[in-house]
């Protein structure tokens, strides 16, 4: 996992021509970081590095396109799944109809053993989907990872060209002048 992380940091790490571009916008402007209801700083300005930067189009192109395409797949698998699971869950309640209580017993005896039957067969589909939701999960994180180390950088190079202390400086001098000389005014 740390193994990881390091070779997410250091892809982070390799785009010095986007960020130098994100770093000068933000001088001339600084609209990236503007607030937004839906989508904070770090995605607006991750969306600004990808339009700039081929590698990370194609990184995001790749998540996007796999998880269109499994999307679909395990959509059928599922809804497979959920026919089968409604199906014995109206069988019950079917069951409930019958008034000869054997007769009723030893069909659902037979419902029962099919639908053991059906878990059984579909227990390694059942597994292989919730490895699959673990590894979106472990996509999903990792890709925010990669976007908060992505523009950390760019923030990192932004940093590089602090303001100057001079004009804060001015102000404050400013400010201190004219407090004195309104101290002066009010003193009786």
């Amino acid at each position: 996992m740390k193994k990881l992380l390091f070779l997410l940091f250091l892809a982070a790490c390799q785009s010095p021509e986007p960020t130098h571009h994100v770093a000068q916008s933000l001088q001339e402007d600084g609209s990236f970081l503007r607030s937004s209801y839906d989508e904070s700083s770090v995605d607006r300005l991750y969306q600004n590095l990808l339009e700039k930067d081929t590698v990370l189009q194609n990184l995001d192109k790749k998540i996007r396109t796999l998880s269109d395409n499994h999307s679909q797949k395990v959509k059928t698998y599922r809804q497979f799944d959920e026919n089968n699971q409604k199906f014995y869950d109206e069988a019950q309640n079917f069951l409930v109809g019958i008034s000869d209580t054997v007769l009723a017993q030893q069909i659902q005896v037979i419902v029962e053993k099919n639908r053991r039957a059906y878990l059984q067969k579909t227990q390694t589909l059942r597994q292989i989907d919730q490895q699959n939701q673990a590894k979106n999960q472990q996509i999903n994180s990792f890709y925010q990872v990669f976007k908060l180390l992505t523009t950390l950088k760019a923030m990192q190079d932004y940093q590089k060209n602090l303001p100057s202390a001079k004009d804060l400086e001015q102000v404050s001098k400013e400010k201190e002048e004219l407090i004195q000389e309104l101290s002066k005014k009010i003193r009786p």
